[in-house]
């Protein structure tokens, strides 16, 4: 099991990765996502950008892009006049777009769920150290959750 330290660095590098992903979408904001997995037989050299069918893609982090394909189909739903047209390797990678975006793990959300129920659950002050955790057993959880009866 991780030591809250190692929680607390996961946590920050998993930030600073999303700002350097948001940062990134304001300079490539014309151009289009790859946001299929890459191809075991033919992986993308290293970088930011790859050439795909003519069309120059940016390449998101694999962990990132079940994530942001399923924020691409929202968009292309939700906006169809609005957003970008699809590049013609998005088009063509289509299946594996929706394939990656309903495979994306609920584990991250989870987490984030279970860190913000350790918070709520904790009855420390923020000067105590981390390591000792003082939880308050005595509280009715499930009336304070269902709000008050009366």
């Amino acid at each position: 099991m991780a030591t809250p330290a190692e929680v607390r660095t996961e946590t920050m590098q998993r930030n600073v990765r999303l700002l350097a992903e948001q940062s990134a979408a304001v300079t490539r904001a014309s151009f289009p996502l790859k946001l299929w997995p890459d191809d075991l037989e033919d992986p993308p050299t290293s970088g930011w950008f790859q050439v795909i069918d003519g069309e120059l893609h940016y390449l998101p982090l694999p962990e990132s892009r079940a994530e942001m394909a399923r924020s691409f189909l929202r968009a292309q739903a939700l906006y169809p006049h609005t957003v970008e047209t699809p590049s013609l390797a998005q088009l063509r990678n289509l299946p594996k777009i929706v394939a990656l975006a309903r495979n994306l793990s609920t584990e991250r959300a989870e987490q984030e769920v279970a860190g913000a129920l350790q918070e709520m659950l904790t009855c420390e002050p923020p000067f105590y150290p981390a390591d000792e955790p003082l939880l308050c057993p005595l509280l009715d959880w499930y009336t304070l959750l269902k709000g008050s009866a009366f």
